[in-house]
């Protein structure tokens, strides 16, 4: 069964909830980035290739440590789509996979990874 939602626009005040998560699930976003080639960083098409990819790998990192982070991570889904949390885990298993797609999609990580190669 696919849901539709809507997923808003990061904030501001996402900063810490992701701070916190990205902590408890040992995330670093150097692991990442040691393959990117600084000198491309001005081609807007290798940025969204390596943004993307990066996205993949978050995604999958993110799953295979939900556990660690579970309560964070259900939370900040939860309120990215606007439902209650209870809700929330009722639905779908690709939920989180689904909200982490669009977040990609609809915010400019390209701009995101620009800066953190550049």
């Amino acid at each position: 069964m696919k849901m539709e939602f809507e997923v808003r626009p990061l904030n501001v005040g996402d900063i810490g909830v992701v701070s916190e998560i990205l902590d408890k699930l040992e995330f670093s976003i150097k692991d990442y980035m040691k393959d990117v080639d600084p000198n491309m960083a001005a081609d807007e098409n290798y940025i969204k290739k390596i943004g993307m990819e990066v996205v993949f790998e978050m995604a999958n990192m993110i799953l295979r440590k939900y556990h660690k982070a579970q309560k964070e991570l259900d939370n900040w889904f939860a309120s990215l789509i606007d439902i209650d949390v209870k809700e929330y885990r009722k639905l779908p298993i690709n939920t989180p996979i689904e909200i982490i797609k669009k977040l990609a999609a609809e915010n400019d990580l390209a701009d995101f990874f620009k800066s953190a190669v550049g």
